[in-house]
Parts: C-alpha cells; structure tokens; sequence
C-alpha cells in the first residue's frame, strides 16, 4: 500500500526502484533545470538532523548521474 507520490530525480531513487520499495506509477517525466531546493526555517540550520541532510544531499548532488 503506497503512502504518497513524490516528484524527483530518479537517480536519487535508484537503489529503492531496484529493491521493489518504490514503483514508478506512470511513465510521464517532468523536465527539470537542474535546480534543487531545500527550504527550512533558519533557526533549524543548526539541528543535527537537519544539518547531516543537508550534507548528504550536497553529497549526492556531486556525484555523476547515471545515464
């Protein structure tokens, strides 16, 4: 039973489609210009959690897409 629809890069999902845990519910794509947002109240900044996601991402947006 799926929980929600998400509209992202599929390179971000990749390890997930491979193991069955996401299914991709239709074959249209959305053109993107390479722009990523991350939006979060500044007091957050300083939170761990948020801090280590914003690591991360910045981590997997410096790795090559896969073709």
């Amino acid at each position: 039973v799926g929980c929600g629809v998400a509209l992202l890069p599929r390179f971000l999902v990749e390890e997930e489609l491979a193991d069955g845990k996401l299914i991709i519910p239709w074959p249209h794509a959305l053109p993107s210009r390479d722009a990523y947002y991350l939006a979060y109240p500044e007091h957050a900044a300083e939170v761990p959690k948020i801090r280590v996601f914003v690591e991360w991402m910045l981590e997997q947006l410096d790795q090559p897409t896969p073709q």
